[in-house]
This record gives structure tokens, sequence and C-alpha cells, in this order.
């Protein structure tokens, strides 16, 4: 199987694993300036992908705070969520989802993680709620 890509659109199942190439390559530099640095999001068409690279500080527990984190523990309770909420999981279909912030302008406001995945997901926060257990 050759690795060589001639086009994004037809070879979109090389986008994910390249994405994970790219994370690993990167560790080396986030561990030197002991920050995280993560290709996330992104978009493609023929000839070109696009990831989001973002890079952030440990707190002083060691973790990272982004600003949806931040905003989860500032916002959840206006949405009937629990500032506590964050990273708690929940079951959405087949899948099993981590909290991991809050976009408070976005309809979907909560973001979640698929769990074994780098892929982050709006939810809308009833349905969150529901899945959390929070209202029946």
């Amino acid at each position: 199987m050759s690795n060589k890509i001639t086009n994004f659109k037809s070879q979109v199942k090389m986008i994910e694993p390249m994405r994970q190439e790219i994370n690993a390559a990167l560790k080396a530099i986030a561990d030197k300036y002991d920050v995280t640095i993560l290709a996330q999001g992104g978009s493609y068409n023929e000839q070109m992908v696009q990831f989001k690279l973002t890079c952030t500080t440990k707190g002083e527990n060691g973790e990272v705070e982004t600003k949806e984190a931040k905003d989860f523990k500032a916002y959840a309770m206006m949405y009937g969520l629990q500032k506590e909420d964050l990273g708690r999981e929940f079951s959405n279909g087949f899948d099993k989802y981590k909290i991991t912030g809050l976009k408070p302008r976005s309809r979907k406001c909560v973001i979640a993680q698929r769990v074994g995945s780098s892929h982050s997901y709006k939810f809308d926060p009833n349905t969150v709620k529901k899945m959390l257990g929070h209202i029946e």
C-alpha cells in the first residue's frame, strides 16, 4: 500500500492517521516546553488539508485547561449543568463521550470528545443533561 496522497477527497481515510502522526511528532516539542500541542479539527479539499494547531500551557496541577473548559466551569449552571460535570462521560447511541468544554455562543454548546478518539462533537445541553441523569 502506497502512502502517497494524490487527492485528499478521494483518500479521506488517510487524514486521521496523518493527524495522529503529526500529534506524535509534536509531542517532543511540547515536552521540551512543558506545554500541550495538538493538531485538531480540520477541513480539506482535493489538494489541501488544514488542521487547527493549538498550543496550551499547563496549570499548577499539570493539566491543560482550555478556554472551553474554563467556559464550562463558568457557565454550566446557566444550562442546568454542574461544573463538576466537566470530564464526566455519557453514552449517546453506541458511543461514549467525555465532556471537555462549552461554547456559550453555540446552540449545541456542550463540547464532548468521543472516548478513544480525537474527535470532538457539539451537543445540545438538554441532551447532555438527560444522558447524565439530570433530567428524566
